[in-house]
């Protein structure tokens, strides 16, 4: 591929990860990834959820340890198991956006998760170029932001729309100039 030259190096090495095959004629872009947040959504909420339940599990345990029921020990298990469960959700959403890759091409837009398990793996979102491709944009003030391509409706939730698209893009007005230069030549 030629044009891989004009990417820069970190950009090269997300593009050589994607598995989206690419069509005919079809080159590279723009490859970059969601911007990592600590402090994400409700992840904070999440955190103070964690620290409270997995204390209390903790302290229980110890109390009943140190009154000697052994068998009360046993009950506590599950408490504790949903602790740990509780933990493991928290640090597999901090480093889900880590494993998402977007790429813009001269002729599409490709949204790819890598799954945690390749049992797990969802399918690459590949949306072909248009005029009306950007529906929303949101830019927060350290520069990262949200292009929004469109909305995701749960089959059992109507009423709850998921937005998809590049989402928490670190430079947001490079990647927005990016595929406006791509869509003006439609």
């Amino acid at each position: 591929m030629k044009h891989l030259v004009d990417l820069s190096i970190f950009e090269n090495q997300l593009f050589q990860k994607i598995r989206t095959p690419m069509q005919e004629g079809e080159f590279p872009v723009l490859v970059t990834k969601p911007k990592f947040r600590w402090l994400a959504d409700n992840t904070l909420l999440l955190l103070f959820a964690c620290l409270l339940w997995n204390t209390m599990v903790l302290l229980g345990t110890y109390f009943v340890y140190r009154d000697g029921h052994v068998v009360g020990c046993l009950f506590m298990i599950p408490f504790q198991l949903v602790g740990i469960v509780i933990i493991g959700s928290i640090l597999y959403s901090l480093t889900f956006p880590q494993r998402t890759t977007y790429v813009l091409t001269n002729q599409r837009v490709i949204i790819e998760e890598r799954p945690f398990c390749k049992f797990f793996g969802s399918e690459p979102r590949a949306i072909s170029l248009h005029r009306n491709l950007v529906r929303s944009t949101r830019v927060r003030p350290d520069g990262s932001g949200d292009l929004v391509f469109g909305w995701d409706s749960d089959p059992d939730e109507p009423h709850v729309v998921t937005p998809f698209g590049f989402m928490d893009v670190p430079d947001i007005r490079r990647t927005e100039a990016a595929i406006d230069s791509r869509i003006s030549y439609l």
